[in-house]
Formats: C-alpha cells, structure tokens, sequence
C-alpha cells in the first residue's frame, strides 16, 4: 500500500543487471489500498522473468512523483516470487 498519490514499480538485479516492471500510477481512489501484480503470473502473453539464469541479489520496490511534503508509507505485506 502507498499512503499518497505516486507511481510504484517492482524490480530484480543479478549482477547490477534484471527486469523491471513498468511503473504502476497509483491514483488519490487507490491510495492505502493493496498493491498486486497476479496478473504477471496469470498472463501468459508477458515475458516471465526466466531471461537472466541463477539467483536474483536484489529485489528493489521504486516509488516516483510523489509529493516529497507529505509523509509516504511504504507497507509490504508479502512478496511471492516463481
């Protein structure tokens, strides 16, 4: 959940390198609601993160265009990776 107005993306790095999902806006109706990306596992049209063999080093939570004069509260409830 994002406590204000921003844009919120998901990424994973090996070696300085790995996907990243493309920023979701999340809107003034959609704040302090439950942020989910399923639709990354139930579409079988979007390219699954498999393109860069081994472990995964990082998983980085992005948060842009937010109003730095407010307080944001990031909350991560659970993360589930394939």
């Amino acid at each position: 959940k994002l406590s204000q107005p921003a844009f919120f993306e998901v990424g994973m790095h090996r070696d300085g390198m790995g996907p990243v999902w493309m920023p979701v806006e999340i809107d003034s109706n959609n704040t302090n609601k439950l942020i989910t990306s399923t639709w990354l596992l139930n579409e079988a049209d979007l390219p699954k993160l498999n393109w860069l063999s081994g472990s995964y080093e990082k998983i980085l939570f992005g948060v842009t265009k937010f109003d730095p004069s407010k307080e944001l509260i990031l909350s991560i409830y659970e993360v589930y990776l394939e």
